[in-house]
């Protein structure tokens, strides 16, 4: 593909700071309640999954907790930097110094 070593570091180094940054900037800030967990469970999880694989036993909340709690952690994440990344734009500032 044409990567050196050295340029390959420095992708997943670049790619490590930007995790860290999302995780210190969004993920600790996130709060998924427990109303949140039992209507997606109820709303979502529970629709998708029979629609899937009809006659399948489905986990029962307590059971798909964990799973149901990561997966809104991550949509709360994406939608929060996705907001942060809107407003950064909407504030940038491009000054040309040089016409080319």
């Amino acid at each position: 593909m044409g990567l050196t070593a050295d340029k390959l570091d420095e992708i997943v180094e670049q790619r490590l700071r930007i995790e860290k940054y999302l995780d210190f900037r969004f993920r600790n800030f996130v709060v998924v309640t427990q109303k949140e967990i039992a209507d997606y469970y109820k709303d979502s999880y529970v629709p998708r999954l029979k629609a899937r694989a009809a006659g399948q036993i489905v986990p029962t909340l307590e059971e798909a907790r964990p799973e149901i709690e990561r997966i809104l952690t991550e949509a709360k994440i994406e939608s929060d930097s996705d907001t942060f990344l809107d407003n950064a734009r909407e504030r940038a500032e491009i000054v040309i110094l040089s016409p080319v």
